[in-house]
């Protein structure tokens, strides 16, 4: 099914379905969508708030790129599923198959084309949420801090996803390539993520804890 034309409730029975796809990356791509709204949703409220005048530019300017981050994002959830059909295929194929080696990492860089895409959205989203947390009103805090922890267990699904793919072709150039670039993009949104969620927490910490 089309994401332009599910439901979540759709999505979640399609989700559960004894099928490959969608799955871990597809799950991924739709938190870091609900990570880019609640980030949106936080920036535009705040705009049109008269005391937060001074930051309306850059907040609306943030909404602006931060829709644009929920439309590639919610592409990436069909995608996801189109770029695993290949490598599904390959599951099938016998080693003996002639160019099975090059069959195979191509259908390999070709899934892991779309998780490493939606590392890149929720880099965007991360450095996005860091930059207006203290420029937003403090009734929305507790949202950027859930759009926060989304967006690094959006991260950390999609590293995982690219590594079981890399997996298949370890030791040749191109695995470790990707799963350096996946490891040090996960690293910096999560040391984000978790750095921008602390300090709001610690905001609403039931006393005496």
């Amino acid at each position: 099914m089309s994401s332009g034309e599910w439901s979540i409730n759709s999505f979640i029975s399609d989700l559960a379905n004894p099928v490959y796809a969608p799955g871990g990356g597809a799950a991924a791509a739709l938190s870091a969508a609900l990570s880019s709204a609640l980030v949106c949703m936080a920036s535009s409220l705040t705009a049109v708030k008269p005391r937060f005048s001074v930051f309306r530019d850059e907040l609306t300017a943030a909404s602006e790129k931060l829709r644009e981050l929920n439309t590639r994002l919610i592409a990436l959830i069909d995608r996801d599923a189109e770029a695993f059909e290949p490598l599904s295929k390959v599951y099938k194929l016998p080693k003996e198959t002639e160019g099975y080696f090059q069959i195979r990492q191509a259908a390999v860089l070709y899934a892991c084309s779309v998780p490493e895409d939606i590392l890149l959205c929720i880099s965007e989203i991360s450095a996005i949420l860091a930059s207006i947390k203290d420029k937003c009103s403090p009734s929305i805090l507790p949202d950027i801090c859930c759009a926060a922890y989304l967006s690094a267990a959006a991260a950390k699904c999609s590293a995982i996803t690219v590594f079981s793919n890399t997996n298949m072709i370890q030791g040749t150039a191109d695995a470790r390539r990707i799963a350096d670039n996946t490891m040090q993009i996960t690293e910096e949104i999560c040391s984000v993520c978790e750095s921008t969620a602390s300090s709001i927490a610690e905001k609403f910490s039931p006393e005496g804890h």
